[in-house]
Order: structure tokens, then sequence, then C-alpha cells
């Protein structure tokens, strides 16, 4: 619930890294120049068919029937204007409060919207790549 996810390091350790406003984008850009081909391939995509509207259904309550539900939602304006609107749930039985069931569906949300992009590169190995960094491609050949 708390939008963080694990790194792995050597030895067999793992980081803990919580994506803030503050944090400063990790972006590497591969350009073709004169001299060396720095990327052989690359292939962008989008899933369009992206849930972008959660529905957090929570507290079920101590008899586990459901009788006091809380219902919260997050949603994604920019892909509901362009696409529709793709609604999915997702079910927190343990969550007895609202704010919290806010904070799972956010949650959920901004995983859906991390892993939306993809793409494929093949370039020689480079150990500065890690998960969920932005990759652009800039062939100046004409083809992108």
């Amino acid at each position: 619930m708390t939008k963080s996810f694990l790194r792995s390091r050597s030895g067999l350790e793992f980081e803990v890294r919580y994506p803030q406003e503050s944090d400063e984008v990790d972006l590497e850009i591969y350009s073709e120049g004169s001299d060396v081909q720095v990327f052989y391939e690359y292939i962008n995509r989008s899933n369009l068919t992206i849930p972008n509207h959660i529905y957090c259904i929570a507290n079920a309550g101590e008899d586990g029937l459901w009788t006091n539900i809380i219902v919260a939602e997050a949603v994604e304006q920019d892909s509901i204007d362009a696409y529709g609107d793709v609604p999915d749930i997702t079910l927190a039985p343990d969550i007895d409060n609202e704010s919290n069931a806010e904070d799972r569906a956010e949650v959920v949300l901004t995983r859906i919207i991390a892993e939306q992009p993809g793409g494929s590169m093949t370039l020689p190995h480079d150990c500065r790549i890690e998960l969920y960094d932005l990759i652009k491609a800039y062939d100046y050949r004409g083809v992108a």
C-alpha cells in the first residue's frame, strides 16, 4: 500500500524504493551517432486495454460477511478521456477505513500505469538500466 517496490542488489540484498514527487527521473538516452551504433533495435508499444478506473472494495468485517463495505476509487482521467472508462475491482477485506481503501486503489492504479508503456530494445550491455527506468531511443536516420 505504500507504492514502493523492491530493487535487487548484489549479494542477495534488496533495496526498498519509494517513488516521491521530489525524485529525479532516471532517463537514459540512446542515440545512433555517426561513429558507433549504440542500439540495434527499439520497439515501443502501449497497452490500450488496461484498467484506468480502480474500485477498491474493503472491510469484510470481523464476521467476513461484508455487511458494512467501503468502496473507494482511483481514476486516470487522461486515459479515460482518450480510451473510455475501463474499470477494474480490487478486494481488500482487511482494510477497515476509507483512507486506506483509497490508498489501496491508488497503489493498484499507480502500478498499472507504471506497467502500461512497454517495449523492447536490443543494445549492448548497460548496467545503468534498472527496473521501471524510462528509456528513449533516438534514431537520427528518420526512424524512431
